[in-house]
């Protein structure tokens, strides 16, 4: 997934939440695969289900009690003119000033959470922070 779609991603997720959508569309990959699965174990989706034939997967979003979706802002960071890389010190200060958010950074290992990464102790390309 290149810069572009992944960005096209989390504007179709905002505009969701903003919406107070219960589901949104979007093309399936391997990177929105592993991107999913982070946000589901972070619990600020309810899941998602592939649509084989159309090669589409619905993405379930989370609300609360009061009907407030938990993702409340999403940040993307890198661009396709100028990307951030972040290195494992950056990293721990992010975790320090930030320990709410969830952030995602592609690395050699694949996109992985910002607690993940601190825990293999590798940096990479930060794309993106939600809270």
């Amino acid at each position: 997934m290149n810069l572009f779609e992944l960005k096209k991603f989390f504007q179709q997720l905002q505009l969701a939440t903003i919406q107070k959508k219960l589901y949104f569309s979007f093309q399936n990959n391997q990177d929105l695969d592993d991107i999913l699965k982070i946000l589901q174990k972070k619990h600020l989706i309810v899941g998602y289900t592939k649509n084989n034939p159309d090669n589409l997967v619905k993405i379930f979003l989370r609300y609360d009690i009061k009907g407030v979706c938990v993702i409340q802002d999403i940040k993307t960071v890198s661009s396709i003119r100028q990307r951030r890389i972040i290195s494992v010190k950056q990293i721990k200060a992010f975790l320090n000033d930030y320990p709410y958010a969830v952030a995602l950074i592609r690395t050699r290992r694949g996109i992985l959470s910002i607690n993940e990464c601190w825990n293999h102790r590798i940096g990479g390309e930060f794309l993106v922070y939600l809270k």
